[in-house]
């Protein structure tokens, strides 16, 4: 998008930086880090202006990393913060706004992440794929054919300490979440790094599966390896409310 092309009305620049936003959020897996924190930052000045949130502790590196890219925005309007994030949007992409989002029920967060919020997995022939790549593509069906034949399999984990709900989570299937839950899996399984499935949902931005794990007693005070709990991973502020003491 060049100049010519750039909205100059405040409205239609509103709408573009929206249809940016969720560019960005459904396509984050095959962004540069940098670009993101570049992204994170502008997004957050233009929906709140100027940084009010006290830095994080030293050991919230991840929160700390995306708190700095906003604070070193300083007085930087929310006007030019959007047209900023949408230059850079075009950059990484010139065709984004006519690119067509996955369609995979929910959003992918944007930002740094705690957990995987990821799509890349390789095509698989359907008699390779395990009840892992089942959960990754939210094939309900084959899930619970898999399970039927032989119930062990819900309580795998992969190499990196991940149960099927951490999956289910960090993708955003409420159904498979639900289901998962219904058949016994413990919602507060740890991976290899010491994060719940809360943690996934949360960070990736799953409103409902943050909620759905809420009502099924997940506990919030679950600390990684990184001394982060779910509500410091947490995508937005609606989560981080949702994750609240006072509201659970």
């Amino acid at each position: 998008m060049d100049d010519s092309e750039f909205p100059v009305d405040e409205d239609a620049l509103d709408e573009t930086f929206k249809r940016a936003a969720d560019f960005v959020t459904y396509n984050a897996s095959v962004m540069q880090q940098d670009d993101l924190l570049f992204l994170y930052g502008r997004y957050k000045q233009a929906l709140h202006g100027k940084c009010n949130e006290p830095m994080p502790g030293i050991l919230k590196f991840r929160n700390r990393s995306k708190w700095n890219s906003w604070n070193a925005l300083g007085d930087l309007s929310k006007t030019e913060a959007m047209k900023q994030y949408v230059e850079k949007v075009s950059q990484i992409s010139p065709d984004w706004d006519s690119a067509k989002p996955k369609d995979s029920g929910s959003k992918r967060q944007f930002g740094p992440v705690t957990s995987i919020c990821l799509k890349t997995d390789p095509e698989l022939k359907e008699e390779s794929k395990t009840v892992f790549d089942f959960v990754k593509e939210g094939n309900l069906e084959q899930i619970k054919k898999m399970i039927t034949i032989d119930p062990t399999v819900k309580d795998c984990t992969d190499d990196d300490g991940l149960s099927l709900l951490h999956w289910a989570c960090d993708r955003g299937y409420n159904n498979i979440v639900s289901f998962l839950i219904s058949i016994g899996i413990n919602v507060d399984s740890l991976d290899k790094d010491g994060q719940a499935p809360l943690h996934y949902a949360s960070s990736c931005g799953h409103e409902e599966v943050v909620k759905m794990l809420l009502k099924h007693r997940a506990n919030i005070n679950i600390f990684d390896s990184d001394g982060l709990s779910p509500a410091d991973v947490a995508y937005s502020t609606t989560i981080k409310d949702i994750l609240s003491a006072d509201n659970v």
